[in-house]
């Protein structure tokens, strides 16, 4: 994660609209958790439409189109619900 520009909320937000605009993406959330050096690192958490799927590769693909190269860095993660 940028540690100058723009607040990592506003970073979060954007990865969360593009994740929105995938047609596999039912719902997602982004948030910044510490890695094992202490650094931080964005994660989204990612719930797929039922009875479809995409690999996270595809949806990085995707991200590419939609976001600069320093926020695609982010992590996928798939799940069953945000909460």
């Amino acid at each position: 994660m940028r540690t100058f520009g723009p607040s990592p909320l506003v970073e979060n937000a954007e990865i969360e609209s593009a994740l929105a605009q995938h047609p596999m993406v039912s719902e997602s959330v982004v948030v910044a958790k510490d890695n094992l050096a202490g650094d931080k690192r964005l994660v989204a958490y990612v719930v797929p439409r039922q009875k479809q799927s995409s690999t996270p590769g595809e949806l990085r693909e995707f991200l590419d189109q939609k976001l600069p190269e320093y926020m695609v860095q982010t992590r996928l993660c798939y799940s069953t619900r945000c909460r």
